[in-house]
């Protein structure tokens, strides 16, 4: 996504000559989805745990937090959670999930794909500048020409246009 406002601002930098600075960044995903994000994460950090330690380990260590004993057989062998078993007998499939679906899912949720770009921004001074494109109000990128008309309505000259008045 950093590429799209690169090349925005590569265009407008060529398009307007007195531009001085042009500002841009993606828009952060709003709060509720970086908790989501933070709870995926966790989770892959606690699937991967799971994966590394084996199953008799991580359990031993949940009951153990939890002030509680696993329960034994007869013989004094653990009795594992049903959910144990179907773990270990899905391991490979699990593990690929947490390698490869896990941070396709956390990165799904925190690019958001909007950006903002304003035009003659001074971070010194705390101007923000103008405007000149916000897909979060219009919900899609910019064209070409839809550019060129909100910088000429800023008050910006456009240079081929200064190119051919001159001729």
């Amino acid at each position: 996504m950093k590429r799209n406002y690169v090349n925005v601002a590569k265009f407008l930098e060529s398009a307007f000559t007195d531009i001085t600075v042009i500002e841009g960044d993606n828009y952060p995903p709003p709060p509720f989805v970086q908790l989501l994000e933070s709870i995926l994460w966790i989770l892959q950090l606690v699937g991967l745990l799971y994966l590394v330690m084996g199953g008799e380990s991580w359990f031993k260590l949940v009951y153990k937090l939890l002030g509680k004993t696993l329960p034994t057989d007869r013989m004094g062998r653990p009795i594992y959670p049903p959910m144990y078993y179907w773990i270990q007998e899905h391991r490979i499939q699990l593990g690929m999930g947490v390698f490869l679906l896990g941070p396709q899912m956390l990165s799904k949720f925190t690019v958001t794909g909007a950006f903002e770009i304003y035009a003659n921004a001074d971070k010194a001074d705390n101007n923000e500048g103008v405007v000149v494109w916000s897909k979060l109000q219009t919900g899609k990128f910019p064209t070409e020409q839809e550019l060129i008309a909100k910088m000429m309505q800023a008050g910006f000259t456009y240079a081929r246009q200064q190119q051919t008045q001159t001729q």
